[in-house]
């Protein structure tokens, strides 16, 4: 599968400018510093793309609500068959109470809703409320808004809350689960955690579409984020010249991930 750039004449590619406001990478906040450039369901057309089963979708709701439905029509005019599994990370700065609803409703089109912690409390309870301390069972409870509202068209989807160095919490009608970090204790092997949510997504996203199992999902999702905190910038491809296996920062993500399950198995959380 090849990579296609589309490139928009006369528009500067998005940046934003993200400050952590302590040292411990808590707090933060974020601001576009050039227009945004939207994606959508149309720049996939002619790409093999189109036909992917799973997709993440970075959105305010009603934007959420337009690309699910294009994707939909796209793929039913190339005669795509299967129902692709929708990933919604919803938009940050839209992320406040005064849009709780609309954020309730577009959940009915997703399968899998993932806000962090703190975007997950400006929603249900306000930005100067819901920023306040960390407490799983006030977490919990906000994301039971959600579930109890519904997630996707038969409400069987999950809520995936991302909560950095607290790890994460799966929900859905089956129960919650919360699994820690991969690093869960201090280490100069954390630089800096920008793109971990977005790593720790993908990760799960991938997972959950081979198993379906959300709690292997988690597991794959906090291994991925741990690449993604490691150094500035995307982490070192490489590969192991004996195997031809590839490695990440020069290791095995199927060996971090089995380290991982072992330490979580000797914690008793799997």
């Amino acid at each position: 599968m090849r990579l296609r750039v589309h490139k928009v004449e006369d528009k500067p590619s998005t940046r934003g400018l993200l400050v952590y406001q302590d040292t411990v990478f808590g707090k933060k906040s974020f601001s576009y510093v050039t227009p945004r450039l939207q994606p959508s369901p149309r720049h996939l057309e002619h790409s093999n793309l189109l036909r992917s089963k799973s997709f993440h979708i970075l959105a305010s709701p009603e934007d959420l609500v337009a690309q699910v439905s294009a994707l939909r029509r796209l793929r039913d005019q190339y005669k795509i068959p299967g129902r692709p599994l929708i990933v919604w990370e919803p938009a940050p700065l839209t992320c406040d109470i005064s849009t709780l609803i609309a954020h309730l409703e577009a959940c009915k089109h997703v399968d899998v809703f993932s806000p962090n912690h703190l975007e997950l409390g400006y929603l249900v309870e306000g930005k100067e409320k819901g920023g306040s301390g960390f407490s799983e069972s006030a977490i919990e409870s906000q994301a039971r808004t959600f579930l109890h509202y519904g997630v996707g068209e038969n409400g069987q989807g999950l809520i995936v809350v991302r909560c950095g160095e607290h790890g994460s919490l799966t929900l859905s009608g089956s129960g919650a689960e919360w699994l820690p970090p991969f690093y869960d204790k201090p280490t100069t092997r954390v630089v800096d955690p920008t793109g971990a949510g977005n790593a720790f997504l993908g990760g799960f996203t991938a997972a959950f579409q081979e198993t379906g199992d959300a709690r292997e999902a988690a597991t794959c999702g906090a291994v991925a984020a741990s690449y993604a905190i490691e150094q500035f910038g995307i982490p070192k491809l490489s590969r192991n010249s004996y195997f031809s296996e590839e490695l990440w920062n020069g290791t095995s993500v199927w060996a971090r991930t089995e380290e991982f399950k072992q330490r979580l198995a000797e914690a008793s959380v799997l």
